[in-house]
C-alpha cells in the first residue's frame, strides 16, 4: 500500500507497512502517484499556489509556478522532473495545480487542474498536456476549459468550469 501524506509542508509519499517507508518527502501538496515500467515513482503535486493576483474562476486569487511533477529512482534518488507548473490557491485552502500523471514510452501526460484565466504564455491551466520524455517539451495540450464551454457536457450554464483530476488511457492508447 502506498500512501500519499499531505500535512502543510510535511508531504510525503510512504509505503504504509508495519513500518512505514518513506519513499519522497518535502512534497508541495502531493495528488496523485504513478509507478512507470522500470519502477520509477512519479508524483503530481498541485503547489503552493503564490504571489501574484490573478482571477479564479470564483473570484480572485493567488498564483505561481510553484506546481512540479517530481519523481523518485528505484534506487531511491528523489528530484523534480517538470516543475515551474501553475499553482492557484483559491483562498479557501484549496490549492488547484498538477494533478495526475501518465507515463508512456515516449510521453509524460499530466492533467493540470482549474486555474487563472490570464495564464501566462507557454503555461497551462485547466488541460491535459503530453510532454516529451526526450527533452521535456510540450507535444500536445488538450485544452479541456474550451472543450467545456463549447460542449458544456453537464448543462449547467452557471458552472462553466473544468478541473481535471485524473486521466488513464484505454488498453488502445
Amino acid at each position: 500500500v502506498i500512501a500519499v501524506l499531505s500535512h502543510a509542508s510535511l508531504s510525503t509519499v510512504a509505503v504504509a507497512q508495519d513500518n512505514s517507508t518513506v519513499l519522497a518527502k518535502g512534497l508541495n501538496n502531493p495528488r496523485h502517484i504513478f509507478f512507470g515500467s522500470d519502477g520509477t515513482l512519479y508524483i503530481a503535486e498541485a503547489g503552493s499556489g503564490g504571489d501574484q493576483d490573478g482571477k479564479g474562476p470564483y473570484s480572485d486569487v493567488k498564483y505561481g509556478e510553484t506546481g512540479q511533477v517530481s519523481m523518485v529512482s528505484p534506487d531511491g534518488e528523489q528530484t523534480a522532473l517538470l516543475s515551474g507548473l501553475i499553482s492557484m490557491d483559491s483562498g479557501f485552502g484549496r490549492i488547484d495545480g498538477a494533478t495526475a500523471l501518465y507515463v508512456t514510452d515516449d510521453s509524460y501526460w499530466v492533467t493540470l487542474g482549474v486555474g487563472v484565466s490570464d495564464v501566462p504564455k507557454g503555461k497551462y491551466v485547466d488541460s491535459l498536456v503530453q510532454y516529451s520524455r526526450d527533452d521535456l517539451a510540450v507535444k500536445q495540450v488538450v485544452n479541456l476549459a474550451t472543450f467545456e464551454k463549447d460542449n458544456n457536457p453537464d448543462q449547467n450554464p452557471d458552472d462553466l468550469v473544468s478541473n481535471p483530476t485524473d486521466l488513464a488511457f484505454a488498453a488502445d492508447g
